[in-house]
């Protein structure tokens, strides 16, 4: 009787033990480096979401250490807590060498966020969107070494130099603005399907881009050569694209169709001739203000097959030369360089030398 009474106490207590540590398991709030140790030594699954902030420990840098976490279910996000836009949060890093899924967000940035580092090598899967925002501002190294699939990516913060990133194999939207890093290949240079749209701005040391999508819905990037089409890319299908301040546009000689509903471009001056490299193309607009130098705009031979409709805009391009449907090639040859589309809808010219030698369709 003694020894079945202390069984029964033992599982008692064995019980509570794991009631107190799945209630410990489920939404976690995590201020200070003894909370990241207290919830790294007790849970490898946190059912709910995972909270980053407001710190209550008084040190110069918070190191929110997660090693030990592997799944988590719900948002991983940060709190900034009750503070107005000048408040000096405490400078931290969060990292996790074993966290391989969060069933929800990752949010960092919705309001001012002090993170320097974010490293979570391992994470492969974000079923939500996975979000470093401009408000992240002192960021410098990100690691997402392994993240394939999110629903959409938005990357900013003018710090960030460092990303560690291999591939995507599955997303939805792409948003990377306002850093320094100096490549966006490993987001962009992937046969995804975009449906939300992708956009690239103001990454000052990054000179091209790589675009190997499948298909997008929209497409915008500034202030960048662009190559469309990846190394495992065969046909790319584009919506609505926009070239901001362009300073070079090829073709994989991979790519076997290429095809945009519209694509809208402001050229720069680094661009003497632009060539329009689709096999299939509704509408084209080309402005160029103060910024381009370009002489001469090509449409393949390719376009005289094109039966949908086309329109051309231009405008604000007083260097634009379209007096001729003829031009030379590198060895001083003439050769056609403009193909007028068999469907012609408008045609809006304004600011550009045009002659009529040009327009007969």
């Amino acid at each position: 009787m003694i020894w079945r009474v202390d069984q029964t106490l033992l599982l008692g207590v064995v019980l509570f033990t794991s009631r107190a540590l799945a209630t410990n398991c489920s939404t976690v709030s995590v201020t200070s480096e003894s909370d990241a140790k207290t919830l790294r030594q007790s849970c490898q699954v946190i059912t709910g979401d995972l909270t980053i902030g407001p710190f209550v420990q008084n040190t110069s840098t918070v190191h929110i250490n997660l090693d030990g976490i592997e799944t988590v279910k719900g948002n991983i996000n940060h709190d900034l807590g009750s503070h107005d836009f000048t408040y000096q949060e405490t400078p931290f890093t969060v990292s996790s060498s074993t966290l391989t899924k969060v069933g929800g967000t990752v949010l960092f940035g919705d309001d001012v966020c002090n993170m320097l580092n974010f490293s979570m090598p391992s994470l492969t899967t974000v079923s939500g969107d996975f979000t470093m925002s401009f408000w992240c501002s002192n960021l410098t190294y990100l690691d997402i070494t392994s993240l394939e699939f999110v629903q959409n990516l938005q990357i900013a913060g003018k710090s960030l130099t460092t990303l560690h990133h291999t591939k995507l194999s599955n997303a939805t939207g792409l948003w990377i603005y306002d850093n320094l890093l100096d490549s966006v290949d490993s987001i962009f240079n992937n046969p995804l399907n975009i449906t939300t749209g992708a956009e690239i701005d103001t990454l000052p040391n990054v000179k091209n881009v790589t675009i190997g999508f499948h298909s997008a819905n929209s497409l915008d990037i500034s202030d960048l050569s662009v190559i469309l089409g990846g190394s495992s890319s065969t046909e790319m299908s584009l919506g609505n694209v926009t070239f901001y301040k362009l300073t070079g546009l090829q073709r994989n000689s991979n790519l076997k169709v290429l095809t945009a509903d519209s694509v809208d471009t402001v050229p720069t001056s680094s661009m003497s001739q632009m060539d329009i490299p689709f096999d299939d193309l509704r509408q084209l607009s080309v402005r160029e203000g103060m910024y381009s130098d370009v002489v001469t705009l090509r449409l393949p031979a390719k376009a005289a097959n094109w039966t949908g409709g086309f329109a051309l805009s231009v405008y604000m391009s007083p260097g634009l030369n379209l007096s001729s449907m003829y031009g030379l090639d590198d060895q001083g040859n003439q050769i056609q360089t403009w193909y007028w589309p068999t469907n012609v809808s408008s045609i809006d010219i304004y600011e550009a030398i045009v002659a009529n030698e040009f327009l007969y369709v």
